[in-house]
């Protein structure tokens, strides 16, 4: 059987992919240099670790592997905006010695992009120009290469940052389940309007395997294949729905929602008004194929604020997110989780 190889393979995604690999008969190489708390590794993982900046340890990695997916990273909008030298050795060099790793070996690569790939910060510029390489390796030297763009991943296991664990990344479903559960007000970062779509983390995990699957197949995934749900939620309404689960779960009333100042790093206004966005879109499905809609609408959402997934292309792996655990019962089995484990391992590293 095959083995995966799976860089940053001890982070959240991680370890939702290589559970599900697992599952699916593939062997497993998790490379990583984290020495966190191992107690959710099963036997059968290989752990190499590494450090995807040191170029030998990468390439000697993927002469184990038949196949990567690369998801090591330094992650964090407003956390690297003003230090954005770790993101640039970690997604930028890093991401060239996989690719090179990859290219060396004619390895099938599934790359990690972001959802949010047009605005302007470190996380995401420094993510997109190694997507934009991957795409040109891919091209020039005829490579099994892939990117899978997830959005707001979220689900049991991930880390909360202080002061209730150890995550160096403040994410929306920890932070707003670990402070509801606490009794604390919800914090949301604006008027809480702004759409970034989320997305269960068994689903990413899917989505990955079976572009992997494909490209080790022979098959080309010509464009980033994104992964978010067929509905769009506002963070009000993700706020809203963790504040009246847990009161649910926990028979208390619900937490207040509290709004703080936009973080740095997002943007905050659309470049155009988004009925003139509409209208263009409206107007343009008269005069162009359907294929010539997909990249307009893809290039008129880069003048807007709304982090959404183009559903439409996980087709490319035969996937379609009518079929993705809706938010209402990933978001329950999320809390389960946090409420079972409150006090054993939300502080964790």
């Amino acid at each position: 059987m095959a083995t995966i190889g799976i860089t940053g393979g001890s982070g959240f995604i991680g370890q939702h992919i290589a559970a599900q690999a697992l599952s699916m008969g593939f062997d497993v190489c998790l490379f990583d240099h984290q020495k966190r708390d191992k107690s959710w590794v099963r036997d059968d993982y290989e752990l190499f670790l590494g450090d995807v900046r040191d170029r030998t340890a990468v390439v000697e990695f993927a002469a184990h592997v038949d196949g990567v997916i690369h998801l090591a990273a330094v992650l964090g909008t407003q956390e690297t905006i003003g230090n954005p030298s770790p993101a640039i050795e970690t997604n930028m060099l890093g991401g060239v010695n996989v690719l090179d790793a990859a290219r060396q070996y004619d390895l099938p690569l599934v790359y990690a992009g972001v959802g949010n790939y047009w605005m302007l910060n470190t996380y995401s510029t420094t993510k997109t120009a190694i997507e934009r390489l991957l795409f040109q390796y891919r091209d020039e030297f005829q490579l099994p290469f892939a990117t899978v763009r997830p959005v707001n991943a979220y689900g049991p296991g991930q880390r909360p940052a202080p002061p209730f664990g150890p995550g160096k990344v403040r994410k929306i479903m920890p932070s707003f389940t670990c402070r509801a559960i606490s009794g604390l007000p919800i914090e949301v970062y604006g008027d809480g309007s702004q759409i970034s779509d989320m997305v269960y983390v068994k689903d990413v995990a899917r989505v990955f395997l079976a572009a992997w699957t494909m490209l080790s197949k022979g098959a080309v995934i010509e464009t980033p294949v994104e992964v978010g749900p067929a509905e769009s939620l506002t963070v009000n309404d993700v706020a809203a729905s963790v504040s009246q689960m847990v009161s649910s779960k926990l028979n208390c009333d619900p937490v207040a929602i509290e709004h703080l100042p936009m973080r740095p790093g997002e943007k905050r206004v659309n470049d155009l008004n988004p009925l003139l966005i509409d209208d263009i879109l409206n107007y343009a499905k008269t005069r162009l194929t359907d294929s010539e809609m997909q990249v307009l609408a893809r290039k008129t959402r880069e003048l807007g604020t709304k982090v959404v997934a183009n559903g439409a292309s996980l087709a490319q792996v035969g996937l379609s997110n009518s079929d993705f655990v809706p938010f209402e019962v990933g978001c329950s089995e999320t809390l389960d989780w946090f409420i079972a484990n409150q006090g054993i391992v939300w502080g964790k590293d």
